[in-house]
């Protein structure tokens, strides 16, 4: 699978500071061990933050270090529009099996699922088996899981399992100051 990455937003473009010193490194842990420690990974923070510059920088170097995985990078409005499009065309099936070849997951401002039923169940099938497979799964919100705004809990405790297997929180990572977004 295709995923066109925005090239100009890579870790050579990324200011690390305070804020994202964690995320960074949880991102680079990742490149060099696919469905380790931080899986999932859990991003959050504002607006502005670079969350989205963060995800395409860690998307390129996995492609540049493991050129034979699938790589699926989208927005969760892009992920809706997927699943209810295969409702619609009653092609679910299909929709999963195009999933199943996915290797690493990677969505952006999940947040944008809150309320949308259908798109969380389906949601919650493809994290549960691409976790269980040991794929790696990587999401960005501009809120922390547990304040998601009618948010499936199953859902919320499922984001904030990376760092272990103790399912602590410690792991997500919030980045927060804009000062730290991005070198132009």
């Amino acid at each position: 699978m295709l995923t066109l990455f925005d090239r100009n937003q890579t870790f050579e473009t990324y200011a690390v500071g305070k804020s994202n010193e964690f995320a960074v490194t949880a991102c680079h842990e990742i490149i060099e061990k696919l469905g380790g420690l931080f899986n999932p990974l859990f991003i959050y923070g504002n607006t502005g933050t670079g969350k989205t510059h963060l995800l395409n920088a860690t998307g390129i170097s996995i492609q540049e270090r493991f050129p034979n995985k699938n790589i699926l990078f989208m927005t969760a409005d892009q992920l809706t529009k997927d699943i209810v499009d295969s409702i619609r065309n009653d092609a679910v099936q299909t929709f999963r099996e195009r999933m199943d070849i996915i290797d690493v997951l990677i969505v952006d401002d999940i947040q944008s699922i809150s309320g949308k039923t259908a798109t969380q169940e389906e949601f919650y099938h493809i994290f549960n088996q691409m976790y269980d497979e040991k794929k790696q799964i990587i999401i960005s919100s501009n809120l922390p899981p547990d304040q998601m705004p009618e948010f499936e809990e199953r859902l919320q405790s499922r984001f904030m399992r990376g760092g272990g297997d103790s399912g602590d929180s410690t792991t997500n990572q919030r980045t927060e100051n804009r000062d730290y977004e991005t070198i132009h």
